[in-house]
C-alpha cells in the first residue's frame, strides 16, 4: 500500500510540474512530442526500411524508375522533418527553456519572499530551498522532454512491431527478453541516483557557500591577513573529499547495473537475431536479403526503443521524486498564521500592545518573557540592553517576522495575525544593521522598488535627510550611479557610515507611519551617530519610532527607553526618570559617557 501512494505520489508531483510548464509555455510539450516522433519515424523509415525495401525491389525486378519514386518520396519527408527539427532544436528550444526558467524561478523566489526569516534558520528547511531552486531551472523542462521522449518512442515501437509483424511475427520473442530485467535493473539504478543526490546535497551547498567567500571582496582582507584560509581550504578539500567518496560508493553500482543492461540489450538480442533471421532465409528459404536487414534493424531498433521506453518510464518515475523536492518547498506555508486576504491594516497607527508575549526559537530556552507594554501613536522608544538580551527579536516579533511562543501583539486593537501579513508589513519603514545594497543605482537603492523621474525629488530629499546627498551630488551620475562595482566598473562604493547612511535614507523615503530602526548607526563614531540619530528622529515627525542601540547617545530624543536584560524589560522610563533610578540603565549610560569622552580626546 505504501509502494502505490509511493508512486501515486511521484505522478502526482509530476503532474504539478506539467501544470506548471502549461503556464510557463503552452507550445512546448506538442512541439517537443512532434519533434520526437518525427525524429523516431525518420531515422526508423532510413535505417530500417528504406535500404531493405530498395533491396528487395532489385530482387524482385521492378523498374528502377519506381525505386527512384519511393527514394525521392522519403528524402522530401526526411528533408521536411530535419528542417523542423533544426528549428525547434536551434531556435525554439533556447528561447523556451529561457521562457519556462525565466517563470520557474521567478514563482520560487516569490514564494520564498513569502516565508518567514525563522525558517531560514532551520537547516533542513535551507536544504529544501537550495534544491528547489536546483530544480525549479531545470525541472520542467527535463519533464517534458521525458514526456516527449517517451511518446515519441512509444510511436516508433508501434511502427516497428508492424514492420515485425508484417514480416516475421516471432522474431518478438527478441523484443520481450529484456523487458523484466531492464525494468527491475532501471528502478534499482534511479533509486541509487536519487539517494547520491540526497547524500551530496549538503556537501555540495558547502562548496558553493566556500566558492562564493573566495571571491566576495568582503572577506578578501581576512582571507589573506588571518589563518582563517587554511580552515576555509581544509574544509573545502573534505567536502570534496565526502563529495568524491559518495560518488565512488554510488558509481560502483550504477556501473554495474549499467553494465549488465547493456549487455543483456547489445548483445544478447543482436546474436539471437541475427541466428534467427539466418536461418530462416539459408535453411527455410522464407525470406529475401532485403527482408532480413529490414528485420534485424527492426528488431535492433525496437528492442533499444523498448530499454529506452522503459527507461524513460522510470525516469519520469525518477522526475516525481525530485519534482516532489520543488512541489514539497512550494507547498511550506509561512509559520505566520496571517492570511494572504487577511484584513487590510490602516497605515495610521493608534496604538501597538504587547501581552504576556513570549518566544523561543528552540522551544525550551526564551529569549523575551511575559512582555506587556502599549504604545502610543507618536512614542519615540529606545530600547537598550547588551547583545543576546532580545532587543531585535522584540522588533521581529513587532513586524511579524517572528511569532510569539506564547501571548499575542495587538496593532490597532487587533492581533496582528489577523492582517494580510504583506500588507501589514508595509506599516513599517525598517533599517536593521544587517541591511544589504544591492548592486542597482543609488535611486533603486533608497526607493527599493522601481524607480522613476518623478521620484528623484523625494529620493533626493530622503538623502538630504540622511546626510548623504552631498557626496552623491559629486558623482558623475548623481542618483543614477550604480552602488559598487561588482556590475559597473564606475559604481560608487560607499563607505561603512555612507552605506547606513543611506539605509536610513530608505526609511526617510517610505514615509511610513512606524519606523524600526535595529542599530542603524553602529557603523559610525559617536559625534556622527549622534547627528544621525538626531535627524533621524527629527524627520520622523510625529510618527512612532521604535529604535535600537547598544549606545545611548540618543536616549535624550525619545520620549521613553526600554531597557532588556534576560529576556525581560527591567527598567522603562524616560532618559532623566531611569537616570534618577540609578539602575541597571545609568550604569551603563555613565560607562558610554566615559568611552565617548576617551574616543573624542584620542
Amino acid at each position: 500500500m505504501k509502494k502505490k501512494e509511493k508512486n501515486q505520489s511521484s505522478w502526482n508531483n509530476n503532474l504539478y510540474v506539467l501544470k506548471q510548464l502549461f503556464t510557463a509555455s503552452k507550445l512546448r510539450l506538442p512541439f517537443e512530442m512532434l519533434f520526437q516522433v518525427s525524429k523516431g519515424v525518420t531515422q526508423t523509415l532510413i535505417y530500417t526500411v528504406l535500404f531493405g525495401s530498395v533491396i528487395n525491389s532489385i530482387a524482385e525486378g521492378r523498374e528502377f524508375t519506381k525505386v527512384l519514386e519511393y527514394i525521392l518520396l522519403v528524402a522530401l519527408f526526411t528533408a521536411a522533418n530535419i528542417l523542423f527539427q533544426s528549428w525547434f532544436q536551434e531556435s525554439f528550444l533556447p528561447r523556451d527553456n529561457a521562457r519556462i526558467q525565466k517563470y520557474m524561478l521567478l514563482n520560487v523566489y516569490a514564494h520564498a519572499a513569502s516565508l518567514d526569516i525563522q525558517q531560514y534558520e532551520n537547516p533542513d528547511f535551507y536544504d529544501k530551498y537550495v534544491r528547489s531552486l536546483d530544480e525549479a531551472g531545470t525541472r520542467a523542462g527535463k519533464l517534458s522532454s521525458s514526456i516527449a521522449n517517451a511518446g515519441g518512442l512509444l510511436t516508433t515501437v508501434l511502427y516497428l512491431l508492424f514492420i515485425i509483424v508484417s514480416k516475421e511475427p516471432w522474431t518478438l520473442i527478441f523484443v520481450l527478453i529484456p523487458l523484466l530485467p531492464g525494468w527491475l535493473l532501471g528502478k534499482k539504478k534511479n533509486k541509487v541516483s536519487y539517494e547520491l543526490y540526497i547524500k551530496n546535497t549538503n556537501p555540495t551547498r558547502w562548496t558553493k557557500y566556500l566558492n562564493r567567500i573566495m571571491y566576495l571582496k568582503e572577506y578578501a582582507k581576512e582571507i589573506r591577513i588571518t589563518g582563517i584560509y587554511d580552515v576555509l581550504t581544509r574544509k573545502y578539500d573534505s567536502t570534496m573529499d565526502e563529495i568524491i567518496a559518495n560518488e565512488k560508493k554510488y558509481g560502483r553500482k550504477t556501473t554495474a547495473l549499467t553494465l549488465f543492461m547493456d549487455f543483456m540489450n547489445d548483445k544478447v538480442i543482436y546474436i539471437g537475431i541475427l541466428l534467427y533471421v539466418s536461418y530462416l532465409i539459408v535453411v527455410k528459404k522464407k525470406l529475401l536479403i532485403g527482408d532480413y536487414l529490414i528485420i534485424q534493424n527492426a528488431v535492433v531498433s525496437m528492442t533499444w526503443r523498448i530499454s529506452a521506453l522503459i527507461n524513460s518510464g522510470l525516469d519520469l518515475q525518477q522526475s516525481g521524486k525530485f519534482a516532489g523536492l520543488l512541489r514539497e518547498f512550494m507547498e511550506t506555508k509561512p509559520l505566520a498564521y496571517a492570511k494572504s486576504k487577511g484584513e487590510t491594516p490602516d497605515l495610521e497607527m493608534d496604538s501597538i500592545e504587547f501581552k504576556n508575549v513570549s518566544f523561543s526559537y528552540d522551544g525550551s530556552n526564551e529569549v523575551l518573557k511575559n512582555i506587556n507594554v502599549s504604545i502610543k501613536k507618536g512614542s519615540r522608544i529606545l530600547i537598550v540592553g547588551k547583545n543576546g538580551a532580545g532587543k531585535s527579536t522584540f522588533v521581529k516579533l513587532l513586524m511579524n517576522l517572528y511569532q510569539p511562543t506564547t501571548g499575542e501583539i495587538l496593532y490597532n486593537g487587533k492581533n496582528i495575525q489577523e492582517y494580510d501579513l504583506s500588507q501589514y508589513r508595509h506599516v513599517y519603514s525598517t533599517v536593521f544593521q544587517d541591511f544589504c545594497l544591492y548592486a542597482l543605482t543609488v535611486g533603486q537603492n533608497v526607493v527599493m522598488d522601481n524607480y522613476s523621474e518623478d521620484r528623484s525629488p523625494y529620493i533626493e530629499r530622503a538623502l538630504t535627510e540622511a546626510d548623504l546627498m552631498k557626496k552623491i551630488k559629486l558623482l558623475e551620475e548623481g542618483i543614477l550611479t550604480n552602488v559598487t562595482k561588482e556590475i559597473d566598473d564606475n559604481g560608487f562604493v560607499p563607505s561603512g557610515g555612507e552605506e547606513q547612511k543611506m539605509a536610513i535614507s530608505r526609511a526617510i523615503y517610505q514615509a511610513s507611519r512606524v519606523i524600526v530602526l535595529d542599530e542603524p548607526s553602529s557603523a559610525l563614531d559617536p559625534l556622527s551617530e549622534a547627528k544621525i540619530n538626531e535627524l533621524m528622529l527629527n524627520a520622523s515627525g510625529g510618527k512612532t519610532v521604535f529604535m535600537i542601540s547598544h549606545r545611548l547617545s540618543s536616549a535624550q530624543y525619545v520620549d521613553e527607553v526600554f531597557l532588556i536584560d534576560d529576556g525581560e524589560i527591567k527598567e522603562r522610563g524616560s532618559h532623566e526618570t531611569l537616570m534618577k533610578i540609578n539602575g541597571k540603565y545609568a550604569e551603563m549610560y555613565k560607562m558610554q559617557q566615559e568611552q565617548y569622552a576617551l574616543e573624542c580626546e584620542a
